[in-house]
Parts: structure tokens; sequence; C-alpha cells
């Protein structure tokens, strides 16, 4: 009895110390596989690791309107306060005294359209619509065309953030329409190629502001078909902002706003777990899941395109046949950033990307004029291109070499006369 006993004690012993030598080698095995994952793509951590402070923009009022047929409008006179926010603080805190009467974007210009000398119209994405100091793209050729040709020029700014070649073609085609313009600009850069039309909606979603992106044209889209644009709160006001923005202390609002933005961010699926928890394994999902920072798929991803050809598009093959029934003469530019300058190249294109850019040109029945091609080479320091090392819309410097790129491209069409 004594053997059998202290045999059956042995193996219970054998078994714990089994049962445990598995635990360790899970928890290591695990800790090992973090340590993995953290070196190769530190950034899916950044947000859901709440020691981090996400850098993000908060803003007090929407500056988008849901439009079904374009997606969205930017509505005129709209006052917004954007607080930018990083390292747990208010770093900076912007006014935009927004939208005039065409909802065109932060840009008010100068002289009149109607009595104009040259009208003009561009479009395009966020690029043309981006600002800086009161500049736009569109601004600051509008003063190099009229400073060159000793006239009053007055152009259009359509640009829209988000677009892609599809809804860039379409709203020309309705605004070249309404507007009647000499000639029109219509830019491109090489990320929307492949972006499929979006809508943006302002909208309340449990009793709390949202300002959604989706890709159905539904002012209230269904969960699983949208992610939040930016954080939006009313509570947001300048005299918040600058009084955030000059403390040195810990604010309860950016605190809740930060809470918002990661919540907001897990959501869409651009979060993951945080590399400390003890409720994910990452090794567990990687295995069971093929996911290794989650066991559900994410919620809702814009998608790309899945077309390599343009022709495939209803929309933009309408669009391109109204244009030709307008006669108004339009170039297509596309807009590089800093990096595809500096590589020397037109265009740094994906397979699919250079298949869409020469169907747009078939299509289109006219070569895509490229600014690359328009500058003289080597630029210097490219990347004086940049906003800033971390946002690639254009500088001020920026502006101006696109400006005189597409002055050059409008003289070689016939478009203006050279000096």
């Amino acid at each position: 009895m004594m053997n059998i006993s202290s045999g059956g004690s042995a193996v219970l012993r054998n078994a714990v110390l089994v049962f445990i030598s598995l635990l360790v080698g899970i928890a290591i095995s695990e800790i090992g596989y973090r340590f993995l994952l953290y070196h190769q793509n530190p950034e899916k951590f950044l947000f859901a690791w709440n020691r981090d402070h996400p850098s993000f923009i908060a803003i007090n009022v929407s500056n988008w309107e849901f439009d079904k047929k374009f997606g969205f409008s930017y509505p005129p006179g709209r006052k917004m306060v954007r607080a930018i926010i990083a390292d747990g603080k208010v770093q900076d805190c912007k006014y935009t005294d927004t939208i005039n009467e065409r909802g065109k974007y932060w840009f008010h210009p100068g002289g009149d359209y109607a009595s104009a000398d040259l009208k003009v119209a561009v479009f395009g994405d966020s690029f043309p619509a981006f600002s800086v100091g009161g500049m736009t793209f569109p601004s600051r050729l509008q003063d190099v065309l009229s400073d060159g040709l000793g006239k009053s020029v007055h152009i259009l700014n359509f640009g829209r953030d988000g677009y892609g070649v599809i809804q860039i073609f379409k709203l020309a085609a309705a605004r070249i329409a309404e507007w009647k313009p000499e000639f029109a600009i219509i830019t491109f850069t090489t990320d929307d190629l492949t972006r499929v039309p979006i809508w943006r909606t302002s909208t309340i979603l449990n009793g709390e502001e949202r300002i959604l992106t989706t890709v159905i044209p539904d002012p209230t889209p269904p969960p699983g078909t949208f992610q939040d644009t930016l954080v939006i709160d009313s509570r947001i006001t300048a005299g918040w902002c600058e009084k955030a923005r000059a403390s040195s202390e810990s604010d309860p609002m950016v605190q809740s706003l930060e809470f918002k933005f990661r919540r907001m961010i897990r959501e869409a699926g651009y979060a993951f777990p945080d590399p400390l928890s003890f409720t994910h394994s990452f090794l567990a999902a990687k295995l069971i899941h093929g996911n290794s920072y989650s066991a559900n798929e994410e919620r809702f991803m814009i998608p790309r395109l899945a077309i390599r050809d343009y022709a495939d598009s209803d929309s933009l093959r309408e669009s391109i046949q109204a244009l030709e029934g307008l006669g108004v003469p339009y170039i297509i530019v596309h807009l590089p950033i800093s990096d595809e300058v500096a590589s020397g190249r037109k265009a740094i294109l994906s397979p699919g990307q250079k298949a869409l850019w020469l169907s747009l040109e078939r299509l289109a029945g006219r070569k895509v004029l490229a600014v690359s091609d328009f500058v003289d080479k080597p630029v210097p320091d490219p990347h004086r291109m940049d906003y800033s090392p971390t946002n690639k819309h254009p500088s001020q410097w920026g502006m101006k070499l696109y400006a005189g790129a597409v002055t050059r491209m409008l003289e070689q069409e016939g478009l203006i006369s050279g000096n």
C-alpha cells in the first residue's frame, strides 16, 4: 500500500511539474513572440498602450456635410477650432474661418470670378485643398498666372480631401458645367488612383458626436460600414485650447479626448492589444485565427479599388463623356509627393496603379501631365515640399513648385501664352 501511495504521489508530483513546465514554456513563448511582434511592428501597439500618448486632431464642429451625390460638401461660413494634441498636451491651436459660399476649402481668393479676365477651375484631393498660412496650391497658381499674364485670373478651388480619381472626375463634370471656366485642371496624387468613392457624415451615435467616413451613401451608416474621420467635441473652444496649450498641467479634457480617440481607433481595427495584456494571447491568436493581434476581423476598413482598368468604372466613363460634351479644355495633372520627386522618377507606382494610370489616359484620350516632368532636376532638398516631417501635404514651397510646373504645362498645351 505504501509503495502504491508513494508511486501515486510521485506521478502527481511529476504531472504538476510537467504542467508547471508547460505553463512556463507557454509564458516564455508568449513573451518572446510579443517581443518579436513589437520589434517588427511597434506602431501596431502605439495607440492601445495607454502609457503612450497618441497624436491626433480634435475639432469642435464638422467641416463636412453629407452629400449623397458627391460624398460630402464643405459648409460655407463655418468656424472651426482645431486642437493638435500629442504627448498628452495641446501642442497647437488652429482656427479656420472656413469655407466660402462655393464650398471651397479654407481659402478666399482675391478678385471676382464673374469679372475675371481668365476663369479657371482646379479639381483634386486634399493636396489642392490643403491650406498653409492662407495659401493653397491653386491660390499660388492664381497669383503666378495673374502676374505672368498681366490680367485678372480667378481660380475656383474644388479640392476635396479623401477623393479618388473617380470622385474627382465626377465633381469636375458637374462643376465645369455649372461654372463654365475657360479651362480646367484636374489633379490627382498616386494614392488617388485606387481610392474608392467615400461619403462623410456628421451624426450622433449613442448620444455622442461623431464624424464618419463610409463607402455607402447613407448619412447614418450601419455598424461595420464606417470609421471615424476625426475626433469631434463641441466643448472645444478657442479659449480652452489656448489655456490648455499654455498650461504645464495635465488637462482633464485632453485625457477625455485621448480616451475617445483610442476607442475610435480600436473600433476601427487600427489599434491592437496592449503588449502587457493578460487577457489576450498573441501566440494563440496566431495559431488559431491566423491573426496575432485579434481573434476577430477588423470591423471596417476603407477598401481599395479592385479594378485595374477605369473602363470598368461606369461613373468615370460617364464623367469623361460628360466632360467631352462640355467643350471646355482640361488637362490631367499628377501631383507627386516629395518621395517621388526625390526618386527622380515621374511617380512611384505599383503595377495596379500603373495599369490604372494608363487606362485613365486611354479613357480620357490624353496623356497625364506629371509635375515631375516639368520641374528643373535635380530638385534641391525635395522634402522641403512637405508641410512637416510627418505630413506629405505641400508646404508653401511645395505649392510654389506645383504652381510653376502647372504654368509650364498650360503654356505647352497652348492654354496660356508664355512670356
